[in-house]
């Protein structure tokens, strides 16, 4: 197995630390970004309206989604995509008997 260096091969192990560190820390902090976006955007312009205590639950959720993985997290955005298609769909099933040829 061929081990692949994230710096080049002179390159003193301090900055191998520093190249390992911060891909880390940006990984890290970007996703934990996430649920406080998601929530800021329901949050805004008279869309959701979350009072301090009814935050704290929701944002524990979403963090916890975000925390057991990127499958989990994309079981539930095709649920939520499922959801918001649902009344389309219904609305068409309906449509179609009606339509004249």
């Amino acid at each position: 197995m061929v081990r692949r260096r994230a710096t080049s091969p002179g390159s003193p192990p301090r900055s191998a630390f520093l190249v390992g560190f911060s891909k880390w820390a940006s990984g890290t902090l970007d996703n934990a970004l996430y649920p406080v976006l998601f929530l800021d955007y329901l949050c805004s312009d008279g869309g959701l309206v979350l009072s301090p205590p009814a935050r704290s639950p929701a944002m524990l959720a979403l963090t916890y989604l975000n925390f057991r993985g990127l499958h989990l997290v994309g079981l539930s955005a095709l649920a939520l995509t499922a959801f918001s298609l649902s009344p389309f769909v219904a609305l068409t099933v309906l449509a179609v008997p009606k339509i004249r040829p």
